[in-house]
């Protein structure tokens, strides 16, 4: 308060207990201790007479302002000209009581201090608003993906810098061609498909996808997605967010590709191995099987000749002659094992029918197979593919599910040959039959891949196993 009245404040101090101000207070009376109080001090508010020896409101008013320019100024004086008053208030002063209407200080003081309040608070806000744009700023400016914001009319507001790289864009923000141009012709009416749906569902992202012709002649790949934030009031634009994805598009295609070649590579192989089981059972059965009958003729033409005569040689004889027996079975076990003849001869049907009776005997375990479809229809390559799956899964059931019975049927729809295939050995669980890595079953995989067919596979433990396969016709 500067004040050189002791009765003045005395006044001052009566009506504002009254009014229930609750302060501590600082009295002045000269240039020298107000300017010494005011810089030492952050006060919530000044009081100034208008006139003490050798100084002025004026002259208060313009120093505490230099030293914080938010402090609320309020003069108190007696009768002032309405010039003077107008004037003080347009330097600064928050507003001037006369002393013989003192009741009017308080609510004066009340809106000052609320003044400063709503001014601090407003300047906070603005404060945290830049730190907040600025941290936008440097998160947006520095990302590797691209924002762009456009209004209703789809002009550029906004370019992050990745956003001016990818769509070649100069300094200004301003296109260096025409952007529609330089869509690729195949993606255009995607594109406007795309800007259709963004109008009709605001805040909803749409996904895009799109390739760009650069400067170099060169298309990139654009992935991102678009949201319509024009009703936003912090944003008020269309706003998408999108990257360069040429790199991996480039990597997926290759990886496409070399599956591809991988998966040409095995069909040629497995043709290969196909033919070379046909070779070498055609060999086994016609060149060994032959040379086995022969050496077992000459063998009993010799038993026939010694006759009894010679026990021991007679009974040797009829040893090798079993023994030759056992061999020629074996020929023609191993010979069908690497390609059933009836395969060829008599089809699919019959050759499962016929594994399914081998496994059975070899194994001693009912192996039940039922087909009521003819199989004519169905090529030998196709067929052959369905006989080695269905060998595979066989075994599989037999030596690693340690199954007791085996239930299998073929069928066929219009459009489809179907192969299931049920056992009621130990069986897995989900995780394992997502995670089986095994070479049977991947063989069966394979093999159903290239025959453009889906592969099925359900199982729990203890409650066997399933298998489908589903080959188009």
């Amino acid at each position: 308060m500067l004040e050189d009245d002791d009765t003045d404040v005395e006044l001052i101090v009566r009506v504002l207990k009254r009014a229930g101000v609750n302060y501590d207070q600082t009295v002045v009376s000269d240039r020298q201790t107000f300017e010494e109080s005011v810089r030492a001090h952050q006060y919530d508010i000044i009081l100034a007479d208008n006139s003490v020896p050798k100084f002025n409101s004026m002259a208060a008013l313009e120093f505490s302002k230099s030293v914080n320019e938010k402090t609320p100024f309020i003069l108190v004086t007696g009768a002032v000209s309405e010039e003077f008053a107008v004037d003080i208030l347009h330097k600064g002063a928050d507003d001037y009581v006369l002393k013989d209407n003192l009741q009017r200080l308080p609510a004066a003081i009340e809106r000052a201090l609320q003044k400063k309040k709503v001014i601090l608070e407003k300047e906070q806000a603005e404060a945290d608003l830049k730190k907040s744009e600025l941290r936008f700023r440097a998160l947006i400016e520095h990302n590797a993906d691209a924002i762009v914001i456009r209004d209703m009319s789809m002009s550029l507001l906004y370019a992050s810098p990745a956003a001016k790289k990818i769509l070649g864009l100069n300094d200004t923000g301003e296109m260096q061609e025409d952007f529609r141009d330089k869509i690729h012709p195949e993606d255009r009416e995607k594109l406007y498909q795309v800007q259709q749906e963004v109008y009709k569902n605001p805040g909803k992202p749409v996904p895009v996808e799109f390739r760009k012709l650069t400067t170099s002649g060169d298309y990139i790949s654009i992935e991102g997605v678009v949201t319509n934030m024009l009703h936003n009031e912090g944003v008020k634009g269309i706003v998408s967010n999108f990257r360069d994805v040429s790199d991996r598009r480039k990597a997926e295609t290759e990886l496409k590709e070399a599956n591809i070649a991988l998966h040409q590579l095995s069909n040629h192989l497995q043709h290969i191995r196909e033919e070379e089981r046909i070779q070498i059972a055609r060999d086994i059965h016609d060149e060994l099987g032959q040379q086995l009958t022969g050496l077992k003729m000459d063998a009993s033409w010799l038993n026939k000749k010694i006759g009894v005569g010679d026990k021991t040689i007679y009974n040797k004889l009829t040893d090798m002659i079993k023994l030759i027996d056992e061999a020629v079975k074996s020929v023609r076990r191993i010979s069908s094992d690497l390609r059933p003849s009836m395969l060829d001869d008599l089809g699919l049907v019959a050759a499962l029918e016929w594994h399914s009776h081998e496994t059975e005997t070899r194994y001693g375990i009912p192996v039940k197979f039922h087909s009521d479809c003819n199989d004519t229809e169905i090529s030998i390559e196709k067929s052959t593919g369905l006989f080695r799956i269905f060998q595979e899964a066989l075994n599989n059931a037999v030596k690693h599910a340690k199954a007791h019975s085996i239930i299998s049927r073929l069928t066929k729809t219009d459009d489809n040959i179907i192969l299931q295939i049920n056992d009621d050995g130990v069986g897995m669980n989900e995780e394992e039959v997502k995670s089986k890595k095994t070479l049977g079953l991947l063989g069966i995989k394979e093999r159903v891949f290239i025959l453009s067919g889906k592969y099925t596979m359900k199982s729990e433990p203890g409650k066997g196993t399933f298998i489908q396969i589903e080959i188009p016709l």
